[in-house]
């Protein structure tokens, strides 16, 4: 049993260094993606604790994702393999599932996926959105918890600094961490925002063909995954409003001279 589940697992290594791939492009949670850490953290490190924590998060996922995409083409051939008495279809569509799973945001548009039965080509989707959409919320909000961190600790700053409460140098030392800080924040929030938007397309496609099947689906399964495209589009919005917010703080940060206007 062990040896035929390997073999055919193997076979499928190839489509899962793909979804691999996919998945590092479309969900945008790759380590290598959110690019390199600009701020120094000294006065303010709580404020920049929701951004370390997502790029510690971020970095796990980049680390587990070929060895839990491989794992997972292993696991699901043997769950597909004690469930359909051998039958290699069954445990070669297992093997795929099992490596969609383990990867992340699954290789939709391949013609592995495709020739999945219907229900489980929906399954696939659904999954796929709801993590992308989890992953772009979980950006949102640790961008939001920063900026309004930092925003609360400008204003103190400015507070402190037109009573002379703060020496020149010590200021301008602490409005740098609070800009770059942000600007780390913002350029991290729109590489997510960029993945999410790849991805966007990627679902009109998988709409597109599913329409054109001959096994055309029923308007409930096609409305399934338009609800959660739905979804998907008012992340990127929110991504995109929190985007704008940050850098308008960031502009007003830009200048020493906004200390005085407090």
């Amino acid at each position: 049993m062990i040896s035929k589940i390997m073999s055919l697992a193997k076979k499928q290594l190839a489509l899962t260094m793909g979804i691999v791939l996919a998945a590092t492009v479309l969900s945008g949670c790759a380590g290598q993606k959110l690019g390199k850490q600009t701020v120094v953290v000294k006065h303010y490190p709580q404020c920049y604790r929701p951004i370390g924590d997502l790029r510690e998060a971020a970095k796990k996922v980049n680390q587990a994702t070929a060895a839990g995409a491989i794992f997972g083409a292993i696991t699901g051939a043997a769950i597909a393999y004690s469930q359909s008495g051998g039958n290699k279809a069954e445990i070669a569509k297992g093997a795929i599932a099992g490596g969609l799973s383990g990867a992340g945001l699954g290789y939709l548009i391949s013609s592995e996926v495709q020739a999945m039965d219907q229900a489980e080509r929906f399954r696939t989707y659904i999954q796929a959105m709801d993590m992308d959409v989890g992953n772009l919320k979980q950006a949102v909000a640790a961008a939001k918890m920063a900026n309004n961190c930092y925003d609360k600790e400008y204003k103190l700053l400015a507070k402190n600094a037109k009573a002379g409460r703060v020496p020149q140098p010590e200021l301008a030392e602490r409005v740098k961490e609070i800009q770059d800080g942000s600007n780390d924040a913002m350029t991290i929030l729109k590489n997510y925002s960029d993945g999410s938007e790849q991805a966007a397309s990627t679902y009109d496609q998988v709409i597109a063909m599913e329409r054109d099947r001959p096994d055309k689906a029923s308007n409930t399964l096609i409305r399934s995954v338009t609800q959660k495209k739905t979804q998907h589009a008012a992340q990127i919005k929110d991504a995109a409003k929190t985007h704008d917010l940050l850098a308008r703080n960031v502009e007003r940060y830009q200048s020493l001279r906004d200390i005085n206007t407090y």
